[in-house]
């Protein structure tokens, strides 16, 4: 390639960038203009979002540092006293131990269910207010 094809394409790169900016910048703008609202569902949006990402970064990060260390009995039927160790990776025991965790609180939720079901008895109960005079 030329000195100038390159200098073109620089500058075509260059011109990108900067309108690129420019409309970051006008839309910051409009969304500082806005109502409390907007704003502040951009905030949470912007937040989950954030948070998604850097416990996915951290959670690779942690695979590629961390060497496979856990080591789980696996037996098998070549012989009686053989035993086989699997080596698991940090994330397969982040996940593992996710699911141990989301299945005892699902039976913790479904428990007190139960109990809240027992203690009622099958009584209904309504509540009910004063009427508020609104004129």
């Amino acid at each position: 390639m030329s000195p100038s094809c390159i200098d073109f394409l620089g500058m075509n790169i260059l011109n990108n960038l900067k309108k690129a900016a420019t409309e970051t910048l006008r839309y910051v703008r409009k969304l500082q203009r806005s109502d409390e609202a907007v704003k502040k569902r951009w905030l949470i949006g912007g937040a989950a979002a954030t948070m998604v990402v850097l416990i996915l970064l951290w959670v690779v990060y942690l695979n590629i540092v961390l060497p496979p260390v856990t080591q789980v009995q696996v037996e098998e039927e070549i012989g009686p006293t053989a035993l086989i160790y699997k080596k698991e990776s940090p994330f397969s025991v982040f996940i593992r131990g996710a699911g141990v965790v989301t299945s005892r609180f699902g039976n913790f939720v479904s428990g007190a269910v139960d109990t809240l079901r027992d203690v009622i008895g099958g009584r209904e109960f309504s509540f009910e207010g004063k009427e508020i005079n609104t004129e």
